[in-house]
């Protein structure tokens, strides 16, 4: 059992190293060698347990979407309706963005979309789980428009489908502005942009 547990633990270290330098430094900038530095493990157990680079970023971008997946649950099972439970989740990437820029100095992004900006063309397993992340988020987001439909706060003309790739592209340009200009003033006008994609009914 002591073992079993010292396996556990050094695979979670792993997971917990990599994830942290894949999204302060994007997915090319990091190699195996300090990937095993920060987690303080050596290359041998790193390959026990991932074949590769590209096998662990796998498994964080599975690990990164499955908080976010858990996030929009709640924020639909928060009794709020369908349209606020929407615009929430923008308050919160912008509350988010300036938790990073406060602790690390910087704003950091989307722990997701980060790899789907900095993927080799050999990487494309890779390049495949982020496209099935951001289609997974989208798809999250149809829903709660549906829900905000049902319940009467959004427009119902509105294409939910359509809406929905539109907030996860206002997620991901958040997240590249962000980086770029570390600048929390101007996250805040993009983020004020999603009511205007989600309008009341008789606001479109």
């Amino acid at each position: 059992m002591i073992h079993e547990a010292q396996t556990e633990d050094t695979r979670e270290r792993i997971l917990i190293a990599a994830k942290a330098l894949f999204h302060e430094q994007g997915y090319s900038a990091v190699g195996v060698a300090e990937i095993c530095k920060q987690a303080k493990v050596v290359k041998g157990s790193f390959y026990h347990f991932f074949p590769s680079k590209e096998a662990l970023a796998g498994q964080v971008l599975e690990r990164n979407w499955t908080a976010l997946r858990r996030n929009l649950e709640n924020l639909r099972k928060d009794g709020v309706s369908g349209r606020r439970s929407v615009l929430r989740l923008f308050e919160q990437i912008l509350q988010g963005s300036a938790e990073m820029r406060r602790s690390r100095g910087k704003i950091l992004g989307c722990d997701i979309g980060i790899f789907a900006d900095d993927l080799a063309p050999a990487a494309k397993p890779v390049q495949q789980k982020a496209e099935e992340c951001l289609l997974a988020w989208a798809a999250t987001f149809s829903e709660m428009i549906a829900d905000g439909q049902a319940d009467g706060s959004i427009d119902p003309r509105l294409s939910a489908d359509a809406t929905a790739e539109t907030l996860v592209a206002l997620a991901q340009g958040m997240s590249v502005m962000g980086r770029t200009f570390n600048d929390l003033e101007m996250l805040s006008r993009i983020a004020n942009q999603a009511e205007c994609l989600v309008p009341k009914p008789n606001q479109a």
